[in-house]
């Protein structure tokens, strides 16, 4: 037991001279910067420029946030403001149907359309056949009877022989 008392002690000990040790070279470094108060000034001189700096730094992005903020709102408003005109348009007009709608509908309404289809589409809503599709569009029959399919929803699919 005597022998782990003094194991311990000999460690405390050592221990105690590391952190002396240590703390007098802090001491020494601190003195020799102490010593010198131009050197101090200039470190503190530099150090308030870079906070300066940072400052002027942050303002310019605060405004451009606020700017941008304006900017998104100002795009919120109007987008309302034209779907509200569009809501009224489309309230004011007759109700749209599948069989009704043309290709400028399909594009207002977001559907996507190949430009090239649009035309097609349209008819193939209001009535026409796949045939019909096929001479007036130029499009081939399988196309025009897909189109049509798509057209007249989940009805009952027309076999050619």
């Amino acid at each position: 037991m005597t022998a782990f008392v003094m194991v311990v002690m000999a460690v405390s000990l050592a221990w105690l001279l590391v952190e002396g040790w240590r703390w007098w070279r802090a001491g020494q470094a601190l003195a020799a910067h102490a010593g010198n108060p131009f050197a101090t000034h200039l470190e503190t001189r530099a150090w308030q420029q870079e906070i300066q700096q940072l400052r002027v730094v942050i303002a310019t992005q605060q405004q451009q946030i606020a700017a941008l903020q304006a900017e998104i709102e100002a795009i919120k408003a109007s987008a309302g403001n034209a779907a509200s005109h569009a809501d009224a348009a489309r309230t004011s007009e007759a109700p749209s149907t599948p069989a009704n709608r043309t290709a400028s509908d399909l594009e207002r309404s977001g559907a996507n359309v190949s430009p090239e289809y649009a035309e097609p589409l349209a008819l193939a809503r209001r009535g026409a056949e796949p045939e019909e599709l096929v001479k007036r569009c130029g499009v081939s029959l399988a196309e025009a009877q897909l189109i049509w399919a798509l057209a007249n929803g989940p009805q009952e699919v027309r076999q050619e022989a």
